[in-house]
């Protein structure tokens, strides 16, 4: 498949590329073939719809935990063919074989692997501020539970494709709300520029995680949708990650 890849131990993480297709439901492609494609990603990480969770994405700070059993995730938030009532921007699980899905443009993609717990997030600049990813390690460290408080495991993440800071130009009343040093400023240039990875970066840090980059500006690359390079009217990649059984 194209796209690339990224393993953390017994965790895996997959983030397509615009080859594969779009796999948003709200873009106005026909919701049979957005299925078919996400059965394909599914299947490439040898997992079902059924098996994998997606929830609709609001560029918020809420997060969704799997409380599940068996092999599959509840109705309501299955990668099949219809939008998930369940709204929240990230996703957390403790199952070997449940697979977590984002589906992103221009936002962060983001893995998480950490003692028996994995997550998928995304990560806009709203949902940054919002807090986004402390609130999804609160929940990754809660539902890993001793597997990390008392091995001494520490986190890892990754961050896929993204909108890049050569390409991220935002007005002050944005650049005000994060730290001097994620905001670019060139000469000439009327407005600032964010550097939204280097900010996930330096929140992670702060979190106590390793962080891994694929750095690919979703603008600049035509390997990827980007609402910003395609002027509003594109689809979406997906990241999917995944504990496989040890």
């Amino acid at each position: 498949m194209a796209g690339w890849s990224w393993q953390s131990g017994d965790v895996h993480a997959r983030f397509t590329s615009r080859d594969h297709g779009n796999i948003g439901l709200h873009v106005g492609d026909d919701a049979e073939q957005v299925a078919a494609r996400r059965a394909d990603i599914a299947a490439a990480a040898g997992l079902t719809t059924a098996a994998v969770a997606g929830v609709t994405q609001v560029h918020g700070a809420d997060v969704w935990l799997d409380l599940g059993a068996g092999t599959s995730v509840a109705a309501d938030v299955q990668w099949g063919s219809a939008p998930s009532p369940i709204e929240a921007d990230a996703l957390v699980t403790t199952r070997a074989g449940i697979g977590l899905a984002v589906g992103v443009a221009d936002c962060m993609p983001i893995a998480v692997a950490w003692g028996s717990a994995h997550a998928a997030i995304h990560a806009g600049w709203r949902s940054l501020e919002a807090g986004i990813l402390e609130r999804t390690f609160d929940v990754l460290r809660r539902a890993a539970g001793p597997s990390v408080a008392f091995a001494g495991v520490e986190p890892r993440a990754v961050i896929g494709p993204c909108l890049g800071a050569c390409c991220f130009e935002v007005g002050e009343e944005v650049a005000e709300r994060f730290a001097t040093s994620s905001i670019v400023r060139r000469d000439g240039a009327p407005r600032p520029f964010l550097d939204a990875r280097a900010e996930a970066r330096r929140r992670l840090a702060e979190l106590g995680c390793e962080v891994d980059d694929i750095e690919v500006c979703t603008s600049d690359s035509r390997d990827c949708f980007s609402h910003r390079g395609d002027v509003g009217a594109t689809g979406r990649q997906a990241l999917v990650v995944w504990r496989v059984d040890a």
